[in-house]
């Protein structure tokens, strides 16, 4: 070919090269349902390097256990609060609509929003719990069609071809045509109420109902191909249709079904597993209600050997630390029960807490690369609970908590600002008796790129003491032993020192000094914030 009609086609293709290759960047970028697609394979394929910093935060209302997950569809981002669907731009978190613009959603009274939405071919899909699934139009948020059920439809849909699948507590999984609202095939009747959403591979639904049987069906005619008895109810995950396998929750069970719906193998967890297990090529991660996260490998083989489980948990409590040597375990524990399920981001596992914690887990380790606290003006006692599964898109991480707030965080958001340490005790220049236990410390946070607890020291009279560090409150602390015979703090003028950095290398510090004179009455000081150390006043969430 000549070289100058060779520079001609080259130049006159480049647009069309240039589209089809941002088309496919959007296409790419985008996460249009609950756990990224109708198989619930939670792996994203942007790798997201830890640690992050926040970016920006959106802040609707405040909804206890949200279970709703943000879905991002290019350059626009939508998700559910409560009474209301919102959509934003997904890289400034600027609001473009919301619906209903006035009012909650309802149909003919108000209703509330526990499915993630999902969205394709322009229109986004909402279930609520007046049993309507409404369809919105995503660039202007107003109403396309609406379709009722006899039931609160309590988890999110999965679109497959222009046909969107749902269940609701009428015991029915529905098929819906994504453009009109009319029924795709008559709905699949079960014995109770749909738990879950339904997972698709191979034109199979996967679904299960409180019926305790999990159940296999045609998604063109809805005919079931098998229902298997569970031997216990799953009230939080939804089934996952990997390659090979279909996985699926009765307890604190999990299952490896074969797709003719032979059990493959079941891994026994603790306690009842409350999130949707993470399906990756070379394992599989869950969590269970008591903060337990689980590694397992293709066999179902426990992957991990964690032996810093002891002293993590001491981070969390105010209890005098064990003395017998810690031994190892098959899972991480970590803060708070884990109704959020997992996402992959290259060799990182993203997780929330109910405690209002994310967590960047190494897939091969089980080692914690990253967490970061959310601290919330909630009422005492309570935190901000991630029950939505994090979700990732446009090169960042989207976290909504019940607080209100969705939180966006990126690798390259900036943070140059260093953690604060506030409520230093005790007060600067006070003068007390030094009989023990006196109390010293101080309450560190961080809301750039969270407290790297690796960091915290903390010194009396340039000493380094033992401390405790409860990252719920931020709270760093350290108390003089208690002995007999009494030995008190000498009679002078003592100096603390407490520092600590965040993710990215910002490091606070904060000295003061207190004087000890032995002639003044013993005092007490309580410790702030540990009054409802070990305990959690917000209850379980249901997926969506």
């Amino acid at each position: 070919m000549p070289q100058p009609f060779a520079r001609h086609l080259a130049r006159a293709l480049f647009p069309v090269i240039l589209g089809v290759a941002l088309a496919a960047a959007v296409r790419a970028a985008d996460w249009p349902m609950f756990l990224g697609g109708p198989s619930h394979v939670n792996i994203s394929t942007e790798t997201l390097s830890v640690p992050m910093a926040l970016e920006w935060k959106f802040k609707t209302t405040y909804y206890a256990n949200n279970p709703v997950a943000p879905v991002v569809a290019g350059h626009t981002l939508f998700l559910a609060s409560q009474s209301n669907l919102y959509a934003l731009d997904a890289e400034t978190g600027e609001q473009k609509w919301k619906y209903p613009a006035e009012g909650p959603i309802g149909t003919p009274t108000a209703a509330t929003i526990k499915a993630t939405p999902a969205v394709a071919d322009g229109l986004v899909f909402v279930g609520a719990s007046d049993g309507v699934m409404y369809a919105i139009d995503a660039a202007t948020g107003t109403l396309k069609w609406q379709y009722q059920t006899n039931g609160h439809i309590r988890f999110a849909p999965t679109i497959v071809d222009k046909t969107l699948y749902f269940g609701s507590d009428d015991y029915k999984v529905y098929a819906l045509d994504v453009d009109t609202g009319k029924p795709a095939m008559d709905p699949i009747k079960t014995e109770n109420s749909i738990v879950g959403s339904p997972a698709f591979a191979d034109n199979l639904l996967y679904f299960t109902s409180a019926d305790l049987h999990f159940y296999a069906a045609n998604a063109s005619t809805g005919n079931l191909k098998y229902k298997i008895r569970l031997t216990n109810g799953n009230v939080y995950s939804s089934p996952v249709a990997s390659d090979r396998y279909v996985f699926v929750v009765g307890g604190n069970v999990l299952y490896a079904m074969m797709r003719s719906g032979s059990v493959r193998w079941a891994y026994t967890a603790h306690n009842p597993i409350t999130n949707t297990p993470l399906v990756t090529d070379d394992g599989v991660y869950f969590g269970d209600r008591a903060g337990r996260f689980y590694g397992l490998d293709a066999k179902g083989r426990e992957k991990w050997t964690i032996t810093d489980n002891a002293a993590r948990t001491m981070l969390f409590t105010d209890k005098p630390k064990p003395t017998a040597a810690a031994g190892s375990d098959p899972y991480l524990q970590l803060a708070g029960a884990v109704f959020s399920s997992a996402i992959q981001s290259g060799k990182n596992i993203l997780v929330g807490t109910n405690r209002g914690f994310l967590y960047a887990i190494d897939a091969a380790t089980g080692k914690v690369n990253w967490e970061y606290g959310m601290f919330a003006d909630l009422p005492k006692g309570t935190y901000p609970n991630i029950a939505s599964p994090p979700v990732i898109a446009n090169g960042r991480l989207y976290v909504m908590s019940d607080d209100g707030f969705l939180h966006c965080f990126a690798p390259g958001a900036m943070d140059a600002e260093p953690p604060h340490i506030t409520d230093v005790t005790p007060i600067r220049a006070t003068q007390m008796n030094g009989s023990p236990p006196i109390l010293m410390g101080g309450i560190v946070s961080d809301e750039g790129s969270g407290i790297n607890a690796s960091t915290i020291q903390l010194t009396l009279d340039d000493e380094p003491v033992s401390f405790t560090y409860q990252p719920n409150s931020g709270w760093v602390y350290y108390r003089t032993p208690v002995t007999q015979p009494i030995q008190p703090l000498e009679s002078k003028r003592h100096s603390i020192s407490l520092s600590v950095k965040d993710w990215k290398g910002n490091k606070a510090t904060e000295t003061w000094s207190f004087i000890v004179d032995n002639t003044l009455a013993p005092s007490v000081i309580e410790t702030p914030g540990t009054s409802d150390v070990g305990g959690n006043a917000v209850g379980g969430a249901m997926p969506g």
